[in-house]
């Protein structure tokens, strides 16, 4: 792709951005900054996707340009290796490193939320000119980042910082842009630049001259370049255009999923799963990307959340069976889930508005004991059948693992999973029939025509959407923050619809119970934050594959 074109009067640079991948001390929910520290395999996997993202695009760089930082040189090695084109050389500076967090460097962010208040903590992160406390000589990394050889060529001692605001990062990274990349698309030289989101974040602040309020918002995705059209004065024609459509990404899914990524650290048994995580991170890196704050230099402020929970396990998800519409309590392990969710959600300071739960008692008692654990008792809550779990017809009470020895997993999976193939009704004559009908709890609602015998996914979104859309979204756009306590497939359906997942990516998705996740929202109500977890990445993977794994069949003995 030629880096110049004569194009209505005025000569067109372009320059290719790509954020490095997660790194060790980001997976451990730390703060990076100056600390040196590699690459997970996640991370190693979103530099390959960004690598070819550009090949199928067709770019060719003459040289990239990235920080002194291993996690940045390692992602950009591996974004060249997929062009074919690890011979270019390479430029590395101090200048593009990420901003340095002072005293917060390597330091757990809830740990610091709950210490601070995440409103201070997220200042420190995202303000423009707000830096956070400096690094002071007993920093436990202190000695070990001032003196790491990867700095032999600078800062000199004088120069190096003991924390930093992004104004300060600026006041390094744009004088580099100025007297080292400028000159070099004036030559014209192809450029590739590999860095970090908060060096980005300077750079798109001067090229689009951003506000201070509106920086603060800008998130900027893994795995995902952007491109920047520059005219013959180096001002932006086109900002932050991402290099991603769902046709790409899937084709670059389905290349992926044959190489060896992650096989090495998550042992990956099948094929199957290993597509399944490259398809889901790689469905949320695009979708992240479409919302991002700013897009076409379109934009668009936030302010509204939502906070999705899946209740805590039943008395019959202990005994793996089918549950759906019959109302059963919690066990014990179910309470504590919720309670353990409720603390995390207090640790992040988070006030909510109002609570929406189903009308099944796992799913108020989860709220209960989440709303008592935040100190948020009397807020408005409210009830209603839309947000039931689906409906599993003659599978209600049966045993998940017995049933897949009868009819097959996959089968059984297909009932489970699938969008749009319900499990067999429940006949009159179910021994849970009369039960789940006459419950007072629907007295004022499904009406006969809408009580369901057997529902699919698809029929679960035809009831939860337009609830979401009725209820939730009139509050959403007051700038409220919302808790919704609901269950595995409600909560699918809500998913699939916020991040326009098609039948078969929502098929790979498992919900644990009581893990929190979050949605954040612009003023369009579309999300800029998908589906993020509040716990560590290991965690959350481990909870999915248990609940993939409940419909397995029973390992024979031998």
């Amino acid at each position: 792709m030629d880096p110049t074109k004569e194009s209505c009067g005025y000569t067109k640079y372009i320059v290719v951005f790509s954020r490095s991948g997660r790194c060790l001390s980001t997976v451990e929910k730390k703060f990076p900054g100056w600390f040196d520290c590699p690459l997970v395999e996640q991370g190693r996997l979103e530099a390959a996707s960004s690598g070819a993202l550009l090949r199928k695009e067709g770019y060719q760089f003459d040289e990239v340009h990235t920080s002194v930082l291993t996690r940045v040189n390692e992602g950009a090695d591996i974004i060249l290796k997929e062009l074919g084109q690890k011979h270019i050389p390479k430029y590395k500076t101090w200048r593009l490193n990420d901003l340095h967090y002072g005293d917060l460097t390597r330091k757990n962010k809830l740990e610091l939320y709950a210490q601070y208040g995440e409103k201070q903590v997220q200042l420190w992160k995202q303000s423009y000119d707000v830096a956070p406390p400096p690094m002071t000589p007993d920093h436990p990394h202190y000695e070990e980042i001032i003196n790491n050889p990867i700095f032999a060529n600078g800062p000199p001692k004088d120069e190096f910082p003991k924390f930093e605001s992004l104004k300060m990062l600026m006041e390094r990274s744009i004088p580099y842009w100025e007297n080292d990349i400028v000159p070099k698309l004036k030559q014209g030289k192809r450029i590739l630049i590999v860095s970090s989101a908060q060096c980005f974040r300077g750079f798109i602040k001067y090229l689009d001259h951003i506000s201070e309020e509106r920086i603060e918002r800008l998130k900027i995705p893994y795995g995902i370049p952007f491109v920047y059209e520059l005219d013959k004065n180096f001002r932006p024609v086109v900002s932050m255009k991402f290099i991603a459509t769902d046709a790409v990404v899937y084709e670059v899914q389905k290349r992926l999923s044959s190489r060896g990524y992650f096989e090495s650290t998550l042992k990956l048994k099948t094929a199957t799963l290993l597509k399944k995580v490259i398809k889901l991170h790689a469905n949320y890196c695009v979708n992240l990307s479409k919302r991002c704050a700013f897009h076409s230099r379109n934009v668009k402020e936030g302010g509204s959340k939502v906070i999705f929970v899946r209740h805590g396990a039943g008395e019959w998800n202990d005994k793996n069976l089918f549950t759906g519409w019959y109302d059963v309590p919690l066990s014990d392990r179910g309470r504590r889930e919720a309670i353990g969710a409720g603390q995390k959600l207090h640790s992040l300071g988070i006030h909510f508005d109002e609570a929406y739960t189903s009308v099944l008692t796992r799913a108020q008692l989860t709220l209960e004991l989440i709303l008592k654990e935040v100190g948020q008792e009397n807020i408005p809550t409210f009830t209603t059948w839309r947000l039931n779990e689906r409906h599993y017809g003659s599978l209600t009470g049966l045993n998940k693992q017995e049933t897949a020895e009868k009819y097959g997993e996959q089968q059984v999976q297909i009932w489970r999973r699938s969008y749009d193939i319900a499990p067999p009704p429940m006949e009159p004559d179910h021994p849970y029939y009369k039960k789940i009908r006459d419950d007072p709890r629907y007295k004022d609602g499904p009406s006969t025509d809408e009580f369901p015998d057997s529902e699919s996914l698809k029929d679960t979104s035809h009831r939860t959407i337009p609830y979401w859309r009725s209820y939730i979204i009139p509050k959403l756009r007051k700038g409220h923050t919302i808790l919704v306590v609901a269950h595995q497939n409600s909560l699918r359906a809500l998913v699939k619809y916020l991040d326009k997942l098609d039948p078969e990516q929502i098929m790979d998705l498992n919900l644990p119970t009581a893990l929190p996740f979050v949605y954040e929202f612009d003023k369009h109500l579309q999300p800029i934050i998908s589906f993020k977890f509040i716990e560590d990445e290991e965690t959350v993977k481990q909870a999915m594959a248990r609940v993939a794994a409940e419909s397995k069949k029973k390992k024979k003995e031998e």
